[in-house]
């Protein structure tokens, strides 16, 4: 899969910055990840909630982890959280 022009490069405010493009693993790993990345860049496709929805069906742990992180991410996205920047970005050979 090819990321190229999904991830952002300057931050809006300037400055160095990292982008992390965020996958299902790491949420189902840790569902509140989004808020240790500081001031960087974080990008999450909209095939990384998708995925965390079609997992969130399932009776066991990793179920459980992936209802979290859907939680919080439906949170900032109600709340437009002002550290986080909700846009919809479109990623290569996307169409």
């Amino acid at each position: 899969m090819d990321f190229k022009g999904a991830v952002i490069t300057e931050h809006p405010v300037g400055g160095d910055v990292t982008a992390f493009v965020l996958d299902t693993s790491v949420f189902i790993h840790d569902p509140h990840c989004i808020d240790s990345f500081d001031d960087n860049v974080i990008v999450v496709p909209l095939m990384v909630v998708e995925d965390i929805d079609d997992v969130k069906s399932k009776g066991n742990v990793r179920a459980a982890y992936a209802r979290e992180a859907s939680r919080i991410l439906e949170d900032y996205r109600r709340r437009g959280d002002p550290r986080k920047e909700w846009r919809p970005t479109r990623a290569a050979g996307c169409s």
